[in-house]
């Protein structure tokens, strides 16, 4: 029986792995235009300097500066390691099919562990299910661990396997600055099993937050670690709470409910069923633990997502494990073939099951056709070749670690990939240039987005228009120390009409389809 679980644990992992390595090199450059070209750089610099604890100050108003971390250290080794051994390119698609089919080989090793029904059957569904599921499998981005590290910790608590647990939230702190989401599934499920056990059991809350602490304080730069994951967990939050809208990363900013249903409907009609069928069973089943904790864990990560639309990635594991939990609990009870022959007597069950699987391949293929049209429309390579050209005339114009203004904090990932010789101005999320200097951030938004020289929030009315005009190029050459300004080729841009006005402090010394470089006299 063991030999004949490996076998299909095996062929999981080969089924999914070959998928995502065929997408992976078809897709000409990486997924999308953002992290993975960091990531990707960031190992290959650790790899060719030899240097495994490597962080410079690329960016200047950054942690980078003032308290240099790599939060994504684990991930990175691993990553530098496949880019020594295939090429850069080569091996980030590697190494991100590999994690990505661990992410259903894990998934099928825990629906096993909790004994669920048809574990096979779940593990292919959950692909299928959910068009925005789907496409972050595909990202080249240290995300993914957290896919394979949550649903595991899951089983580990269920399990009561509390040095596993720890030696799991150890090694995942040392690779991800979100690890300490396994802290808060740990209280979940410590107030889980006080509510149906009445007991108090602090073990596995110990052995999680243990082995954060512990991997924390063995990460090359632990101190520095705990403050970017106070910012990640704390200042984001409590701003993004607070109203004071930084133009962060649209992955956690709130969507349309409208949007939320296109992406996730199959999903979302699982959950809805799962917790009738959940409500069901309370009513003549004594408290289960795995089950009420997968309920509570479903319903919060439910709510993340709908406010947080990246919380998905959280939200599809803990709902299909709830699901197929409850579903193979129902299938047990008397009344299961008590509903099972009422329906046999009042519908015709192939007639119901051509019209239900007819639906069900429809909305799969579906959510496939938006994978696809999303991957398609992702592709970076000609957008990677015009950001090469603009980086090639900084190298050969700039001197060595100068900082090089652009509008646009999203750009910092291929400016970075195609050239580390300059440093740069904000990139990764604006809350941390925020938390370096509020006033250089918004100084920096309001040049970048409205073309005018002002430090605050709202409205600079101690300044004239025309000053706020006038002072753009010297507070980009004074404040930000930047000689060159990088803007996107948008001619509606507020910052290019400054830049062309002022004829006698800038002048346009590079262009292409994406980007314009500006020289300040």
């Amino acid at each position: 029986m063991k030999k004949i679980f490996l076998l299909k644990s095996f062929l999981v992992f080969i089924v999914f792995f070959s998928l995502f390595f065929a997408a992976h090199f078809f897709i000409s450059g990486f997924v999308s235009a953002d992290d993975p070209y960091y990531h990707a750089k960031h190992a290959f610099l650790m790899e060719q300097s030899g240097r495994l604890d490597l962080v410079e100050p690329w960016l200047e108003f950054h942690f980078f500066n003032y308290a240099p971390v790599d939060p994504w250290w684990g991930f990175h080794l691993g990553l530098a390691l496949f880019i020594h051994c295939f090429g850069l390119s080569s091996g980030v698609k590697i190494f991100a099919s590999l994690l990505a089919a661990l992410v259903f080989s894990v998934f099928y090793l825990v629906l096993n562990g909790l004994r669920a029904k048809h574990p096979l059957v779940w593990t292919f569904l959950l692909f299928f299910s959910s068009t925005t599921f789907s496409y972050r499998l595909f990202l080249e981005r240290p995300h993914l661990l957290s896919m394979i590290v949550l649903p595991l910790a899951f089983l580990f608590l269920v399990k009561g396997k509390n040095f596993w647990l720890f030696i799991l939230s150890l090694s995942y702190v040392l690779c991800y600055q979100l690890a300490p989401l396994i802290i808060l599934l740990a209280l979940a499920y410590f107030i889980v099993d006080i509510y149906a056990n009445k007991r108090i059991n602090l073990k596995p809350l110990i052995a999680a937050a243990g082995g954060i602490l512990v991997g924390t304080i063995l990460h090359p730069a632990g101190m520095n670690y705990f403050y970017v994951m106070f910012i990640t967990f704390g200042r984001i939050l409590f701003l993004k709470l607070t109203g004071v809208d930084l133009n962060i990363g649209s992955e956690v900013q709130l969507t349309s409910f409208s949007d939320f249903l296109n992406c996730n409907f199959l999903v979302l009609l699982l959950y809805i069923f799962s917790m009738g069928l959940f409500l069901s069973l309370k009513k003549f089943k004594k408290n289960s633990v795995v089950s009420d904790f997968l309920f509570l864990c479903s319903s919060f990560w439910l709510l993340i997502t709908l406010l947080f639309p990246r919380g998905v990635e959280y939200w599809l594991p803990a709902t299909f494990i709830f699901s197929a939990v409850i579903f193979s609990d129902f299938s047990a009870e008397e009344e299961f073939a008590q509903i099972k022959n009422w329906l046999a007597d009042k519908i015709n069950f192939r007639i119901a099951g051509f019209f239900i699987f007819s639906a069900l391949f429809l909305i799969i293929f579906y959510n496939l056709s938006n994978v696809f049209c999303s991957l398609y429309y992702s592709k970076t390579s000609e957008q990677g070749e015009n950001f090469r050209q603009a980086n090639n005339w900084l190298k050969a114009n700039t001197k060595k670690d100068s900082v090089v203004f652009y509008d646009n904090w999203g750009m910092w990932p291929m400016m970075f990939f195609y050239n580390d010789y300059n440093h740069y101005v904000i990139g990764m999320d604006p809350t941390f240039t925020y938390e370096y200097d509020a006033r250089t951030y918004w100084l920096w938004r309001n040049i970048s987005s409205q073309g005018l020289y002002c430090d605050q929030p709202d409205l600079c009315l101690n300044i004239s228009p025309a000053e706020q005009i006038k002072s753009v190029p010297l507070a980009i050459k004074t404040v930000f120390r930047s000689k060159f300004v990088v803007a996107s080729n948008y001619q509606g841009s507020n910052l290019i009409k400054t830049l062309n006005n002022l004829k006698d402090q800038a002048s346009l010394v590079f262009e292409n389809k994406d980007l314009l470089v500006y020289e300040i006299k």
